[in-house]
């Protein structure tokens, strides 16, 4: 009995290790800006093309202000209209740390975003425009990268199996 709870206590322990929380502080983040529905114009407006976090892409004509803001686990995405804002889509991704959850946390657009999504560890989000004048709207997104268990964890883990499988030969053999 007492050679089964040391690796029970270390699997146990594993199991109940938290994922690693990491944040894009300080990665290359590439994104593209594309007017029209769903991008449909091309192009690519944003200036730079690339950021370092804490950064900014931005865009600016005199119709609208556009900028995308990455701080640790957080996008935060303004179009500032000024005479009317034709739709457009925006794509981020980091090569280093691909994208593997987005859920929005706060909006005001109007019209609403049509579609945000992460696939292929690549942020999409788009928007259909507005014929409004002299409004900002904001959108604010969590974001994480793709979960992966921390090499302590695993660790712990192959240890408790470790154990248990010399437990189960023992007794096996007595």
């Amino acid at each position: 009995m007492k050679r089964f709870i040391l690796p029970a206590v270390v699997l146990l322990m594993a199991l109940c290790a938290p994922m690693a929380q990491a944040d894009y502080t300080g990665q290359t983040i590439d994104g593209t800006l594309a007017f029209g529905p769903n991008g449909s114009f091309g192009g690519q407006f944003w200036s730079p093309a690339s950021i370092t976090d804490p950064g900014s892409f931005f865009y600016e004509d005199g119709a609208n202000i556009d900028t995308a803001v990455f701080t640790g686990t957080t996008l935060t995405i303004t179009d500032q209209v000024i005479d009317t804002a034709n739709g457009w889509e925006m794509t981020f991704s980091d090569p280093a740390m691909p994208f593997g959850t987005l859920s929005l946390v706060s909006t005001n657009f109007a019209p609403a975003l049509t579609d945000f999504t992460v696939a292929g560890g690549v942020i999409t989000v788009d928007w259909a425009g507005t014929g409004a004048n002299g409004v900002t709207y904001t959108a604010t997104f969590d974001i994480g990268p793709t979960a992966t268990p921390e090499p302590g964890s695993l660790m712990l883990v192959g240890t408790g199996l470790i154990g248990l499988v010399g437990l189960r030969r023992r007794k096996i053999q007595a």
